[in-house]
């Protein structure tokens, strides 16, 4: 299912140019991001997903929290006002919009400068549905 969601996001990215310039784009798995410190993101972006964008192998990391993950994560974007558009220049793939909550496959590697932009309020993981009952 995961290596179908990075196919897909793939397909997505290729599909809607992600290309500048003429020059098509090589996109490339999640690498470690550089000393990040959660004091930084805090009130910006779920624990959760900041230590998956820091994590030595998000794939692991997704697979022991039960993300769906392996270069891309899918997440609520929470945005700043309902008017408030996804910012370009990440890689994201919306899925569905309701008010200022987005909910979208984004590349783990963007996950905190996403989070830095002023326009997302704030990112989450999505809330799974339980069966009701006992």
């Amino acid at each position: 299912m995961i290596a179908l969601l990075g196919l897909g996001f793939g397909l997505a990215l290729g599909l809607s140019g992600c290309a500048e310039n003429g020059k098509e784009e090589a996109i490339e798995p999640a690498t470690p991001t550089t000393a990040a410190r959660w004091e930084e993101y805090e009130g910006k972006i779920q624990r959760q997903l900041f230590e998956l964008a820091v994590s030595e192998s998000p794939e692991e990391y997704a697979k022991t929290q039960g993300l769906e993950a392996f270069w891309v994560v899918r997440v609520v974007l929470v945005l700043a006002s309902p008017e408030a558009e996804v910012p370009e220049g990440f890689r994201v793939v919306v899925e569905e919009r309701f008010g200022k909550e987005v909910e979208a496959l984004v590349a783990v590697e963007d996950l905190l400068e996403l989070a830095k932009h002023p326009d997302v309020a704030y990112i989450r993981s999505p809330v799974k549905p339980k069966p009701y009952g006992p």
